[in-house]
């Protein structure tokens, strides 16, 4: 709230047809005694005792402490108040002398049927009100800042509803509190929850030993934290997945043999003494050659279609053959056939011979694709000896 001392005084109506309405006089305390026409009402009584806050945006509130607030735009200048309502009506005040008065008069000279200053300021307050420590006005105990700005001391304590409200609360508590027991027996009755532990997984499912919950074989870790036992075994793709897998790979192998009538004769070669092989491609841009599952030679120039797809070692294509006639055989067959495959690959690895697309690393004997140069031992392909 704004510096108010200035407004504190008596100030008389310029014009005013009414004497009895030419007068509006403010108080240190925050009161004022504030004409009837001023606030728009036609009472015969004048003129009212209000309370008042000013604020910087020249702004001045009157407040009655009953529900209606009237707000004003207003001015001073030297000795003159100009006070504007919100519908444009102007009213101009001229300060007057002090002349010994004392402060409390205009209070006395309250009008009948108003609250004086003595009623207001001078009571005690009742049961559910406090009093400003600052201004001394009564308000109720749900009002936590006064007019003047004072907050509601701590002593003063919590608003306490009337009767009939707590009375209306208790039964509202009663009537919540009296329906509880009911679902208690209703639930120890008819237990519906015991029966997630009853529910086994699937084919294609695993449960969760920690919280019981059963998930897809794809879910590798359960909503609580615990991760897919390995007993619970791979995901199994549906049957149509698999056929569609299948009919992907026999497609993919009939046109094996054409790639290599159609790299032999290739538009631009640009080194001609360099061919693709049977799982390459040449770059129609730089001539670089590159195994068919790149998609994008290094210069930027992406694989033509007429290169065709990557066709992967027969080795790859027997082991995914085997994993589909594994994965149509009944749950517990293939766990004992896929044991001993194993075992035999890593015996007949070291004796087998390279591939089409393969070489042998005559150091080690260990099998490398032919776009890798040089063996994990060391020993160069390109250079034809180990690098030191």
């Amino acid at each position: 709230m704004a510096d108010i001392n200035y407004l504190v005084g008596k100030w008389t109506i310029i014009g005013a047809d009414d004497a009895e309405e030419k007068v509006i006089e403010f108080y240190k305390d925050g009161s004022c005694l504030v004409p009837v026409k001023l606030l728009g009402g036609n009472s015969e009584v004048s003129p009212l005792f209000f309370f008042y806050q000013a604020f910087e945006n020249h702004t001045i509130k009157f407040d009655s402490g009953e529900p209606g607030m009237h707000l004003y735009r207003f001015a001073v200048g030297g000795d003159k108040l100009s006070i504007k309502t919100l519908a444009g009506q102007e009213y101009v005040f001229v300060k007057e002398e002090k002349k010994g008065k004392s402060k409390a008069k205009p209070v006395e000279a309250a009008p009948k049927g108003q609250k004086s200053k003595d009623d207001e300021f001078d009571r005690e307050p009742g049961e559910n009100e406090w009093k400003c420590p600052k201004c001394g006005k009564i308000h109720q105990k749900y009002v936590g800042t006064c007019g003047c700005g004072e907050a509601k001391p701590k002593e003063a304590g919590p608003y306490i509803p009337p009767q009939e409200v707590l009375d209306k609360i208790k039964a509202e508590l009663e009537k919540a509190s009296a329906p509880a027991e009911e679902p208690e027996e209703e639930a120890a009755a008819a237990p519906a929850k015991p029966a997630e532990p009853e529910v086994e997984p699937g084919e294609n499912e695993w449960k969760c030993p920690k919280c019981g919950k059963i998930h897809q074989k794809y879910v590798g870790t359960c909503g609580c934290g615990e991760p897919k036992p390995k007993e619970a075994g791979p995901y199994i793709p549906p049957q149509e997945v698999l056929d569609k897998i299948k009919a992907e790979l026999e497609k993919a192998s009939a046109p094996a043999e054409e790639p290599e009538e159609e790299a032999a004769a290739p538009a631009k070669p640009a080194e001609p003494e360099i061919e693709p092989g049977e799982n390459e491609w040449k770059c129609p841009k730089c001539g670089k050659i590159h195994q068919k599952y790149v998609g994008t030679c290094g210069c930027g120039e992406p694989k033509p279609k007429e290169a065709g797809p990557y066709i992967p070692p027969q080795e790859v294509l027997d082991k995914i053959k085997a994993e589909l006639e594994k994965s149509s055989a009944p749950a517990e067959e293939p766990e004992e056939e896929v044991e001993k495959p194993k075992k035999a690959d890593k015996d007949q690895k070291p004796e087998r011979e390279a591939g089409e697309n393969e070489w042998k690393c005559p150091d080690c004997g260990k099998i490398n694709q032919n776009y890798v140069g040089t063996c994990g031992c060391g020993y160069s392909k390109t250079a034809g000896g180990r690098i030191s």
